[in-house]
């Protein structure tokens, strides 16, 4: 996965405070998993990997599902 910001502001860094899944593409929907919180890796199978684009945060993680939501439907 990558996050990109679309400036740039000099003498700045890009910090990933938090990321998560979700379920299905709809904001603010619940249940989520946590992926990156505090500017921590919450999943243990995270992976950063570097990039010669100082506006790109790259990482990786280990697929998973969302279990008992196959017959539910988003809001």
């Amino acid at each position: 996965m990558q996050i990109e910001a679309k400036s740039t502001v000099n003498n700045t860094q890009l910090f990933v405070e938090s990321c998560s899944a979700a379920p299905y593409d709809t904001p603010n929907y619940w249940p989520t998993y946590s992926i990156i919180e505090n500017g921590c890796n919450l999943d243990q199978t995270v992976q950063v990997h570097r990039s010669a684009n100082p506006r790109q945060f790259r990482f990786s993680m280990e697929a998973f599902q969302f279990i008992g939501l196959h017959d539910q439907r988003p809001p």
